[in-house]
């Protein structure tokens, strides 16, 4: 027996008592909405995306936890789903360029020390690291024939993808804060200093610019609207678990997923980036 579709784990038939005209449509799939405010705007008889869709921003700022910054970007969430398109709402930052590195580190879950990087260079080619204390730095072929870097530590790690990017200032585009968290709390001095000024979070452009017909804003969520689909798994946790489990047993098939995983994680990034300054309908000067 199939079960029963939700959204955000409540039956959509118990949401809007099985009224199909609001399937999808309800206030609860915009992002940023506080409970306070969805009260508020369901008190007025705003109940649907439609119908908030309708309202101006200067009518939207009348309500409770909606201000100048948030009403545009509200009321664009809400046009994306009733036009089942990405609305853009605030001009693309030329800080946002045509060149630069895409990063994606993968943590251990219980400690944050990083034991995988991934990362394309401004040709695009590939390039995956991974922490491996058995063995001195050296390479290996995954089953797919490409190559990883194995080196003893994340200190290695992380002062190997700093020389890997020194020759160029192009941004080091990233997904979300945790990345630039990890670079600070675990990076060598010689390396934050490098490497800081440089970091780019492109989930927080994505947020200030563009609004897509999805609830969330995870890279796994943008990326799939944008028809790329993880070719192993989807969780850190398994590709983690594949790690450690390549450690103890030697597994290349476990290596190797979790190796998949990690590629994915920057080519999704890499083809959000590649969007937004390729659909961008216009730029600012960066501050």
């Amino acid at each position: 027996m199939l079960d029963k579709p939700t959204i955000q784990g409540v039956e959509i038939g118990k949401m809007w008592n099985n009224d199909s005209a609001h399937v999808g449509q309800d206030l609860a799939l915009l992002d940023g909405l506080r409970a306070a405010t969805r009260a508020a705007l369901r008190g007025a008889g705003i109940h649907t995306v439609h119908q908030l869709a309708a309202l101006s921003v200067d009518e939207l700022r009348a309500f409770t936890g909606i201000g100048k910054v948030t009403a545009p970007a509200i009321r664009a969430h809400a046009q994306a789903f009733v036009e089942q398109r990405p609305v853009w709402y605030s001009p693309l930052r030329t800080s946002c360029c045509w060149s630069g590195f895409m990063f994606d580190l993968e943590t251990d879950g219980f400690t944050g020390i990083p034991w995988c990087f991934g990362w394309t260079d401004a040709d695009g080619s590939l390039h995956t690291t991974v922490v491996s204390p058995h063995y001195r730095t050296d390479t290996v072929t995954l089953l797919d024939g490409s190559q990883v870097m194995l080196v003893p530590d994340s200190d290695t790690l992380w002062e190997w993808f700093a020389a890997m990017t020194a020759a160029s200032d192009c941004p080091v585009y990233h997904w979300g804060y945790y990345d630039i968290g990890i670079l600070r709390s675990t990076a060598p001095a010689a390396v934050r200093s490098q490497l800081e000024s440089r970091m780019h979070n492109l989930h927080d452009t994505f947020k200030r610019t563009v609004k897509f017909p999805r609830h969330g804003t995870s890279l796994k969520v943008i990326a799939a609207h944008l028809n790329f689909a993880w070719s192993s798994y989807e969780e850190w946790m398994a590709a983690y678990l594949d790690y450690q489990r390549w450690l103890s047993s030697g597994d290349m098939e476990a290596l190797s997923r979790a190796c998949s995983y990690q590629q994915d994680d920057v080519r999704a990034l890499g083809i959000v980036w590649r969007w937004l300054v390729e659909n961008a309908p216009e730029r600012e000067e960066a501050g």
